[in-house]
């Protein structure tokens, strides 16, 4: 399965700090900005184009001595939060998102 970004919410970089702000009235009881470390930042910036977990995983585990499976484990935990939350949705392989 297949991850991206939806157009609900935008980031933004204030003071130093990565935020996602809700763009649309049915995100709007998030009631301000959901604050990013630095590697959720790299995840978000990932799912521009659909993505699935073991590509974020390698990615991160090329780029930054983690283990691989602590790494899954903790990408998971982040797409299962952004899922949860209408921040990316799952797409098919054939299914297109329109930004």
């Amino acid at each position: 399965m297949k991850y991206v970004r939806n157009n609900l919410f935008i980031l933004r970089n204030v003071l130093g700090e990565f935020l996602l702000f809700p763009i649309s009235e049915q995100q709007k009881s998030f009631q301000g900005g959901i604050m990013l470390n630095y590697m959720a930042k790299q995840i978000w910036d990932y799912l521009a184009i659909p993505i699935d977990i073991c590509d974020i995983v390698t990615k991160l585990t090329n780029e930054y001595e983690i283990n691989y499976d602590e790494a899954m484990r903790d990408v998971k935990e982040l797409i299962d939060c952004f899922i949860e939350n209408d921040i990316i949705a799952a797409v098919d392989d054939l299914e297109t998102i329109v930004p």
